[in-house]
């Protein structure tokens, strides 16, 4: 369904049916530390975001068809994947004029009215850039596991059985149009708060687990690691009879096959509330959405990257029983596909071949080529694929 969706976004703005749109909206920020400025300049942002966001349902509503728009819904406006990150980093790149019509102080909120022109002319090239996008790469799957501690004033820690940042990264996931999966596995990996705590740290620091594995065979090729450290800061200080908290929050998103890196990002948030636990879930949830964002935005840059540069791939072909009659014409084949940007043997020793090519997309990506452009050759027809180890790929003739 995404690929109707690629194919069909551009045919409608060129149709110039939403040249621009002119809109009222509201936005809403929390007022912290007293700093009402920061709450207004959120507030705008916020109004910013949803005038795009409407603009955007809007469009699907009036153009799509049946089919069309529930495979939008179903992911959760897979369109707005790249529109939401530069809303986040330049919301005026799709603002063409903006007014407020009110505005005001409500307790510790800041809401903002505004009458919002949005531009949408660069809409398509950047929804049709994502698509292709996520087509290179294979539309990525992904899982999260999460934890989340409280500390009290005598620093005794205590781990949270349902953390606040799961649902807040899922929902962004989905909303987003990435897949999440081995949801349910995940949700089994958690039954033991406190020593997902250590997992994690595993994780982060580029070694793969059980854990990791049981998520790969759920199908997630990037698993989001999400942390909260919570601690109570201060009661009744303006004697207001509230609590006050800190939250220390990271996520990091980390190749399942690999184990790297492959974007981090990390806060700290301040809650207040009337009870310790409604002063915790501000804290966290006052950095949460924002950190997901740019954890989003990094991964996708990291794709991008990928994409441009191509990774390197161990090819290891068993049963090659001879260099001239089966080795040489193997790698004058590889090479010959186009699809490579380098083709380099590495070995040939026991009837097996090993070559490392540098090539533009994922695995999945790889064996389409290694099976549509050399197994369809009469010398190669017997090619069969044994298993995938991360970045090496074992076949056999």
């Amino acid at each position: 369904m995404k690929l109707i969706l690629l194919a069909f976004v551009p045919a409608l703005f060129a149709a110039g049916a939403f040249s621009s749109k002119k809109l009222t909206v509201e936005g809403i920020a929390a007022i912290e530390g007293a700093d009402v400025a920061k709450a207004r300049a959120e507030a705008v942002k916020n109004a910013q975001k949803n005038a795009i966001e409407q603009v955007i349902g809007a469009y699907v509503q009036s153009e799509f068809s049946a089919e069309e728009k529930a495979s939008a819904n179903d992911k959760g406006s897979s369109f707005s994947l790249n529109v939401r990150d530069k809303i986040i980093t330049r919301s005026e790149g799709y603002i063409e004029k903006q007014r407020v019509l009110a505005e005001k102080r409500d307790g510790e909120l800041y809401r903002v009215s505004l009458e919002v022109e949005v531009r949408t002319a660069s809409l398509a090239e950047d929804l049709k850039s994502m698509q292709t996008l996520l087509k290179k790469v294979g539309y990525p799957k992904l899982s999260v596991l999460a934890a989340e501690r409280y500390a009290k004033r005598d620093g005794a820690a205590t781990a949270i059985g349902s953390p606040t940042l799961l649902p807040v990264i899922e929902e962004a996931l989905l909303r987003y149009g990435i897949d999440v999966v081995g949801k349910a596995k995940a949700s089994a990996l958690q039954a033991n708060a406190q020593a997902m705590f250590a997992e994690l740290e595993a994780m982060e620091k580029g070694t793969t687990t059980p854990r990791t594995d049981e998520l790969k065979r759920e199908g997630a090729e990037v698993v989001i690691t999400a942390r909260a450290d919570d601690k109570l800061t201060g009661f009744n200080e303006f004697n207001d009879n509230n609590y006050y908290t800190s939250s220390q929050v990271s996520l990091r998103a980390i190749d399942a096959k690999t184990g790297a890196v492959l974007a981090s990002v990390e806060r700290n948030g301040k809650g207040i509330g009337a009870n310790e636990d409604q002063a915790r879930i501000k804290a966290v949830k006052s950095v949460a959405g924002e950190l997901t964002e740019k954890l989003i935005q990094q991964l996708v840059q990291a794709w991008q990257q990928r994409v441009d540069r191509g990774e390197r791939f161990a090819l290891v072909f068993a049963k090659v029983t001879n260099y001239a009659k089966h080795a040489r014409p193997l790698l004058k084949a590889l090479e010959a596909t186009g699809k490579f940007e380098s083709v380099k043997e590495t070995g040939f020793e026991g009837n097996v071949l090993s070559v490392e090519v540098v090539f533009k997309g994922d695995d999945k990506a790889l064996c389409d080529v290694l099976f549509d452009d050399i197994a369809a050759k009469p010398a190669f027809s017997k090619l069969s694929r044994k298993r995938v180890d991360g970045q090496t790929i074992h076949l056999s003739l």
